[in-house]
């Protein structure tokens, strides 16, 4: 089995669950967002209680750029590019971590 970067890996598991979460809005899958006998409810889960296992700093990280991408550079009043990039690879780190430990 091939290894997949982990920020590769959670580019995907964010497209996964911006899909399914669409398929929810739209109906498309059922709206019985407590039964976890659905897949694709527990993966929602999963994600989740990882995402809001984080630190605020970390969690804002993943989430302005895997989930709901923020514009480029958003980070850039906030933090300097050396620190910004060690927190990103930190953050990427830590979010895979949790949602292994949580599966």
């Amino acid at each position: 089995m091939r290894h997949i970067q982990p920020e590769k890996k959670i580019t995907l598991l964010s497209k996964q669950y911006l899909s399914i979460q669409k398929s929810f809005s739209l109906n498309v899958i059922s709206n019985k967002y407590l039964d976890f006998t659905n897949p694709f409810v527990q993966f929602c889960f999963d994600i989740e209680q990882t995402f809001y296992s984080l630190p605020t700093p970390l969690r804002t990280i993943i989430n302005n750029e895997f989930f709901y991408q923020s514009y480029k550079g958003w980070w850039k009043k906030i933090y300097s590019p050396k620190h910004f990039k060690a927190l990103r690879k930190i953050a990427i780190y830590k979010f895979m971590e949790a949602y292994y430990a949580n599966r």
